[in-house]
């Protein structure tokens, strides 16, 4: 154990003494290099990843400090990213310690091209230092080492920032934006309809790809529900039609409010039921009934869980998530999302969320679900219905 100790100090004394003064070797990242660090890194965190709806409130201010104390100028160059466009001397800092501070009009000053409205979940800004000190510049890049030894490094950083794996410092971050939990208008998860177990199939009244609205049964899924509650806590309920698209349709099949976790991996996404079509050979379409939005509320949405069974599906299958939507002078139909095909393998085995987005100033909504599966193997499975405001 001690020979391998000696022979590590001998590499290092070696490259330590025998280095040129024009190569960067770790002495000169580690001693004579720049680097900035936050004071607070947690809240330095915290801003860097802001609420989406409130664009117009951002603002980020953090401390920050010379460990070496050798810095001579900080600058930040800020990049959009989506666009692929950069700013230089975004912050200039020449005085330690030192605070950087930006809002959003700055960060629109910088891109006089970029609209509020482009910014979404994915839109990310990256921060990327240039330190000026008395031995050179150095940045935030990771370290680029000599392939012939890894004691010497071509790159410009510090040691502080050499074996980061999270956010490093104020060398290099991003800002990034997040939605808050969507808060329920009204919702299903079907717990409230009686739901069947593995085996029990629902047994429709006309002919096999007769166009007609499905009715409850005694002792067959429940294919309708009649809330019998109004409140934010009370389940809505829904009324199920079988649609006839040319195909050969069905007389008796598992279609409707199911108790079978073997179908969903174990587990719904909430509670102990959700909504089964298997092999309906025909659009199985489910509305749901009128939600009312506040009148107060500005952005809202609808979104559903769909679990794909771990099979192949045809290029008829599909499941559509819509929705009549009420504003104050019209209502048009809102296709929210469409799986099908293979992209029902691409989900299958887990469970989805299909989403409307944010939409603004929207009075109701009546939301659909329409699905369609042309063989008993390959069940697609729905829960948790949401109609939500943020």
């Amino acid at each position: 154990m001690k020979r391998i100790k000696y022979i590590i100090s001998f590499v290092w004394l070696f490259f330590g003494a025998c280095a040129s003064d024009d190569v960067n070797v770790l002495e000169d990242v580690a001693v004579r290099g720049g680097f900035a660090q936050f004071v607070d890194v947690d809240s330095a965190e915290e801003q860097l990843n802001h609420n989406l709806l409130e664009l117009e409130t951002l603002s980020f201010s953090t401390e920050i400090i010379d460990p070496n104390n050798n810095i001579e100028r900080y600058s930040l160059t800020i990049t959009d990213v989506i666009q692929n466009q950069s700013t230089n001397d975004f912050v200039v800092i020449e005085e330690f310690p030192g605070t950087i501070a930006f809002d959003f009009q700055m960060i629109r000053d910088a891109f006089p091209d970029l609209e509020t409205e482009d910014i979404d979940l994915g839109y990310t800004f990256e921060f990327q230092a240039v330190i000026e000190t008395p031995t050179g510049i150095y940045t935030g890049n990771t370290p680029e080492f000599n392939p012939n030894s890894e004691a010497i490094n071509t790159g410009g950083n510090t040691n502080q920032n050499l074996f980061l794996s999270g956010l490093k410092d104020a060398m290099f971050f991003e800002l990034g934006f997040f939605l808050p939990p969507p808060d329920p208008i009204r919702f299903t998860s079907f717990e409230e309809p009686q739901g069947f177990g593995a085996g029990v199939e629902y047994i429709k009244d006309g002919g096999a790809t007769e166009s007609e609205d499905l009715i409850n049964h005694q002792g067959e899924p429940s294919v309708d529900y009649v809330a019998v509650g109004s409140g934010a806590e009370d389940e809505i309920g829904f009324d199920t039609q079988y649609v006839d698209t040319g195909s050969s349709g069905f007389t008796n099949e598992e279609i409707g409010v199911t108790t079978n976790t073997s179908d969903v991996g174990g587990a719904f996404f909430d509670g102990d039921q959700g909504f089964k079509v298997s092999d309906s050979d025909g659009n199985i379409r489910i509305q749901f009934d009128r939600v009312e939005v506040p009148e107060d509320i500005e952005f809202s949405g609808f979104q559903i869980y769909v679990y794909a069974a771990e099979t192949g599906f045809e290029s008829n299958d599909f499941i559509r998530l819509s929705a009549e939507v009420e504003y104050a002078t019209e209502t048009s139909t809102f296709t929210a999302a469409e799986i099908s095909d293979n992209e029902l393998e691409d989900i299958s085995g887990k469970w989805t969320v299909m989403d409307s987005g944010l939409l603004t100033d929207v009075q109701a909504y009546t939301v659909i679900v329409e699905i369609q599966s042309s063989s008993n193997s390959e069940d697609i499975v729905i829960d948790n219905l949401l109609v939500y405001k943020l």
